[in-house]
């Protein structure tokens, strides 16, 4: 062991001489305090005599003072006053004096250091604190960070976490919680004795809705005059019915009117504007134009942010000659900051939408089939040489089973019992089953979502992976792939810039039976395969047996036909589609207020599709045997002019590149508080070009991927004498198709345009725009180059005034606009210089090129010019219990794009020009509005209306308006868009025959003679009234809401029996059996009679009078319940286990009609409106579905 040395010894003195010092002071303080403190307890417990009577308690404090050294501290606001005591005390504690004179007063005391003892209000007894934890949820359950939470009595409080998380210690028995933050409603939670809870907050539209985004800038919904409608992306994120984010938004917006019957235009905002030219909105994604044929290419549902639309002159004027339909902004997700982590989602759902409703086409069934043709069976009109030739062109002669019996037992070949059986035996056989099993499928949509976002303060990006699958009822089947990324990045507080990368690749494969007869006019007995599942031959039903018994020994070809043999003989087909879009963005903050904003933008979009028909294919043999002589000698070879081996290869590609390059500067100030200032120029370039390539080859190998060469010219232009089977005549054939097709159609823009917007104490708004375009599209005159589209609008949020004091209403703005639309004239419509066509044919062999003029050039031609004023009104009641808008508008189209007659004398008919004007007038209306929000259990309600009504005011014609272009144009001066017109209907004469009213009282029954003015008008295809009415409905963990959407104030055309004469070859509507088949008749059945010969079905009466009657215009009004929402969130204490903040199951019911105006079991949404036919009907289909959000 070392020993210390003298040194060190020495050195060790003074600092144990400094411990014992410490050791000391300590010592004496500690001495000091227990002093001190005995000093205090013997003042408290020192003993006194007390003899007071009747006085207030200070005096009893004022007379222990006296006696002690103690002092008192008390708030002369908690001693009673009329308090009174008395006191009769010897010998005892000041405590024990207190206690006595204190009791029943509500009163405590208790002592402190230097001798002072407070008098306080005496506390409850202090209950153990209870910890609540809970969860806080959106409507689409995701997570809601920094969400306020505090108890009503404001004693505590505290905020989410990044996970929507909060933990609260509460006293009281029953906590009522209450729960905000921006961008959602308010709540009052009450807790009760749960210690863990799960909110859901449902967003505050109106706050939502205070942020627009037009596509060149975003600006706060105050500081605009114009007419916006915002959607969020969580209210169509589980809408399931379609893929394209734009069929998702039916009933969600005032104004915009959604048609989905057959050949009707499906978008219309505020109405129609033009005639000619293009009548859907303008769609933009972030920022810049894109076709709605694209969307669902680029655009995953899940991805969408917001979609705003903008609807009047201000809100949408900034988009010029392309503005007059309105502009529906998309806006996609962009990154959000997630310390150290990834956030990850899942969005799926798969929509069983099963087979077509077949009984809806009301089509016979067999026994009725066979019924009607032994009826209609007229061997004198139709004699059996005729039916057995080949008829007009040559077509080919047929002989339908039905009618070979018939023929047979009229030729004396059979008996009638024969006959009865063999007619009874058809009559057995139903086909529908079959086109169930073989020809359809049911219909399915599934979707599979993985996205994810993440970042620092520096970088942030969203991106997301997506697939769905289609399978459609015919068949087809569509696969898609889609990535999307978007990034975000803040190089300083000056310099911010974004990209975003979307790729999709999609494949369609088709299933195709060439030569199928329509599936709704199907003989309903033609069987496609026996019992055991063989496929059966119908070649009966492609041309009489000897005739192509004889055309196949002539010709070496067989010309069976097997329905289920032809779809492996056209299996080889597919459709691909590769779509690229690259959106990037660079904003520099120049100035103090002066920013600049740069954008570009190129898509590529590249469609490739083949099919190919085997040689073996029913299509192959039946166009080469129409290319084939006979042998001259017995036993000899046919000679063929087209390829006897490979087959038909048919190609078509195309690829549309689109590209903007736009520069803006933006100016925003406040100025001495009171004063903002936004304003707003910049320029803009647009191309968008489209080239498709087609081509056709026959002899074609698909192995070796070779074809055989043939005379092309000569077969196109002398053709092939005395062919086995002629195409044209009984003695030649001709090729008339094209082995190459090339088209292209590009259009250009630049723009000039500038924007104003200011606003006065946060209450007076001005507004202003204007934009000047220049386009290929266009004449070539300055004047038309740069006519300016413009608005302005001013807006007055009165309830930011002083003077306005109305309790109830929380928010109420005034608005007034007025400005100008545009509408482009579609391409290859019209030009500055005379539009021709080129043609290579091989009738030009050796001239060169040919060309064939189309329109002269008009150097004025201008685009569609909408005039629009619209006065609005937004309100939030009730502390945003009911919020929402009206508006009032009025839009006057002029400069209507179309055809105008010409001077023939000049070498043309008619040429494109404007040459006309429209007027609309209506009203949007959205109400929200929070019906109850209790604790665990809310109702909230979105209704949408919008009501549109418009009138040609004036439309030039190429020529004088004709009865049958009254009746199918829908577009007539004087009276409103989409118009039917009909005759007055007269009933039926003695033989059957429809007659009608004119207009000058006479009654006809044919077409010849009659005029336009016979024709009065009937009605409007397009709804009047149009909107939605969304309910949503929430208990704890569960979730209810369903979508009504309406359609009402028009009319359209019941379909009717279209059989009124010749040979009865496919099947028929059931209202046949109904028709006139006897004198007297008329009186019980306005269906005209069957004439045999349609020769003089033509000459003795016109059956479209019937049709175009007016007893055959009805109303088309419906409701339906477009989708029908329950959903079931899980459990924390179950998501947590499996690494997830949420999850929510839910299941979906779609597409049930509730109501309907008519009598006759069509849906307006599968049926022609115009021509009263029906369409293919989907029944009630349901969707499940999962969203899981991960930790």
């Amino acid at each position: 062991m070392k020993k210390n040395s003298p040194r060190d010894a020495h050195a060790v003195q003074p600092e144990r001489s400094i411990i014992c010092r410490i050791v000391k002071l300590a010592f004496l303080f500690l001495f000091a305090c227990s002093i001190h403190a005995s000093a205090v307890a013997l003042t408290q417990n020192a003993r006194l005599s007390l003899h007071l009577k009747t006085v207030p308690l200070t005096k009893v404090f004022s007379a222990i003072e006296q006696q002690t050294d103690v002092r008192f501290v008390y708030s002369s606001n908690i001693i009673p006053s009329d308090k009174r005591v008395t006191v009769d005390v010897d010998h005892v504690t000041v405590t024990d004096i207190l206690k006595q004179v204190l009791h029943g007063t509500g009163l405590d005391f208790s002592s402190t250091t230097n001798n002072l003892i407070v008098i306080g209000l005496k506390q409850a007894p202090q209950k153990k604190d209870r910890i609540i934890k809970g969860k806080i949820f959106d409507e689409a359950h995701n997570p809601v960070p920094g969400v306020n939470v505090m108890l009503k009595n404001l004693q505590a409080g505290c905020n989410t976490n990044a996970n929507g998380e909060f933990t609260l210690a509460v006293t009281e028995d029953n906590p009522v919680l209450l729960i905000s933050c921006m961008g959602f409603m308010s709540k009052t939670f009450t807790v009760g004795e749960q210690t863990y809870i799960e909110i859901i907050l449902s967003p505050n539209i109106s706050l939502l809705q205070q942020v627009v985004v037009t596509g060149y800038q975003t600006i706060a919904k105050e500081r605009s005059a114009g007419s916006f409608t915002k959607v969020d992306g969580a209210q169509i994120q589980h809408k399931s019915g379609s893929m394209n984010v734009v069929d998702r938004l039916e009933g969600l917006v005032p104004g915009f009117a959604v048609n989905n019957s057959a050949g009707a235009d499906k978008f219309l905002i505020r109405g129609v504007s033009s005639v000619n030219a293009s009548r859907q909105p303008l769609f933009v994604v972030d920022n810049v134009p894109m076709s709605n044929d694209y969307i669902a290419s680029f655009v995953n549902p899940n991805d969408v942010e917001s979609i705003t639309f903008l609807k009047d002159a201000t809100a949408a004027s900034i988009w010029g000659a392309n503005a007059a339909n309105g502009v529906v902004v998309i806006t996609t997700k962009m990154g959000k900051t997630q310390p150290r982590r990834i956030k990850v989602n899942y969005d799926g759902f798969v929509s069983f939408k099963g087979l077509p409703d077949y009984s809806y086409q009301h089509k016979m069934n067999s026994p009725q089939f066979i019924n009607a043709a032994k009826e209609v069976f007229n061997p004198a009109a139709y004699p059996w040489k005729t039916v057995t030739a080949p008829g007009p062109i040559n077509s080919d002669p047929k002989v339908y089973p039905h009618e070979q019996v018939l023929y047979d037992l009229n030729n004396g070949i059979i008996n009638q019992a024969t006959a009865n059986t063999r007619l009874d035996s058809l009559a057995s056989l139903n086909n529908r089953g079959q086109i169930y099993q073989y020809l359809q499928q049911p219909a399915l949509l599934t979707n599979h979502s993985l996205s994810f976002t993440g970042g620092s303060q520096f970088h942030s990006y969203y991106g997301s992976i997506a697939y769905t699958n289609q399978e459609n009822n015919s068949k087809a089947s569509l696969n898609r792939y889609m990535l999307n990324l978007r990034q975000d990045f803040i190089f300083s507080k000056n310099v911010k810039a974004d990209i975003t990368v979307n790729v999709s690749q999609q494949k369609r494969d088709t299933f195709q039976i060439p030569s199928l007869p329509d599936l709704n006019t199907y003989l309903p007995y033609a069987m496609l395969a026996d019992a055991g599942g063989n496929p059966l031959s119908q070649a009966d039903l492609m041309m009489y047996k000897p005739y192509r018994q004889a055309a196949e020994q002539k010709s070496g070809l067989n010309l069976d036909y097997y329905p289920l043999k032809e779809s492996g003989y056209t299996s080889k087909n597919e459709a691909t589609t590769g779509a690229v879009r690259v959106n990037t963005g660079l904003n520099i903050k120049l100035l103090k207020g002066l920013t600049y904003d740069g954008r570009f933008q190129y898509q590529q979009i590249n469609n490739n599709a083949y099919t190919f028909y085997d040689q073996q294919s029913y299509q192959t043999r039946y166009e080469l045997v129409h290319f084939t002589q006979a042998a001259i000698t017995p036993g000899g070879k046919p000679t063929y002019y087209l390829p006897e081996t490979g087959g038909q290869y048919q190609s078509s590609n195309s690829q549309n590149i689109a590209w903007t390059v736009r520069n803006q500067l933006m100016y925003d100030n406040v100025f001495k508080q009171d004063h903002q200032l936004t304003l707003l120029a910049g320029t803009e370039v647009r191309g968008d070009r489209t080239r498709l390539f087609r081509s056709l080859r026959r002899g074609f190998d698909f192995q070796t991927q070779t074809y055989n060469v043939y005379d092309e010219k000569t077969l196109q232009v002398a053709g092939v004498t005395k062919p086995v089977i002629g195409n044209n005549s009984a003695t030649k054939s001709t090729l008339s198709s094209s082995p190459v097709i090339i088209n292209e159609i590009e259009t250009r823009f630049f723009s000039m345009y500038a924007n104003g917007a200011y606003t006065y104490k946060q209450r007076y708004n001005l507004n202003g725009s204007i934009r000047m375009d220049q386009s290929n599209l266009f004449g070539t005159e300055k004047s038309q180059q740069y006519k300016p589209i413009w608005s302005v609008g001013a807006g007055w949020l009165i309830s930011n005034e002083a003077f306005f004091d109305v309790k109830p209403v929380n928010r109420l703005n005034l608005r007034l606009t007025y400005g100008l639309g545009g509408n482009s004239p579609q391409p290859g419509s019209g030009s500055t210089m005379d539009i021709v066509l080129a043609e290579s044919s091989p009738l030009f062999n050796g001239m060169g090129i040919g060309y064939r003029p189309l329109l002269p050039g008009n150097k004025m031609l201008s685009w569609e010019r909408t005039k629009m004023v619209n006065a609005g009104i937004d309100f939030d009641l009730f502390k945003s219990r009911i919020s929402g808008a009206i508006d009032v508008y009025q839009k006057k189209t002029v400069d209507l794009l179309g055809s105008q007659p010409l001077d023939r004398t000049a070498g043309w008919y008619y040429g494109y020009a404007n040459l006309g004007d429209m007027i609309n007038k209506g009203i949007d209306i959205q109400i929200n509005s929070r019906n109850i929000d209790h604790g665990r259990f809310s109702w909230n309600t979105l209704f949408t209306l919008g009501y549109n009504k418009n009138k040609v005011l004036q439309l030039k014609r190429t020529s004088a308006l004709t009865s049958s272009d009254k009746v199918n144009v829908g577009f007539v001066e004087g009276y409103p868009a989409y118009s039917f017109f009909a005759y007055k209907w007269a009933g039926l004469d003695g033989m059957g025959d429809p007659q009608v009213t004119t207009a000058d009282g006479k009654l006809v029954k044919n077409t010849s003679g009659i005029v336009a003015a016979d024709l009065n008008y009937a009605g409007i295809s397009q709804p009047q009234w149009y909107g939605g009415i969304t309910n949503t409905f929430r208990y704890r963990n569960f979730d209810l809401s369903f979508l009504v959407i309406y359609n009402l104030g028009y009319q359209m055309r019941r379909d009717v029996n279209t059989f009124y004469s010749g040979r009865l070859t496919g099947n028929i509507p059931v209202s046949f059996e109904d028709r006139w088949k006897q004198p007297g008749d008329e009186t019980k059945t306005n269906i005209p009679s069957y004439v045999p010969l349609s020769s003089d079905n033509i000459s003795r009466r016109s059956t479209d009078l019937y049709k175009q009657a007016d007893i055959n215009i009805v109303r088309a009004d419906y409701m339906k319940l477009r989708d029908l929402t329950l959903a079931y969130n899980l459990p924390s204490r179950i998501v947590d286990r499996a690494w997830m903040e949420s999850c929510r199951i839910y299941t979906q019911l779609n597409n049930v009609m509730l109501w309907k105006m008519n009598k006759d079991g069509i849906d307006p949404e599968y049926f022609n409106l115009m021509y009263g036919t029906r369409s293919a009907a989907m029944k009630p289909f349901f969707t499940v579905g999962v969203n899981v959000r991960f930790k």
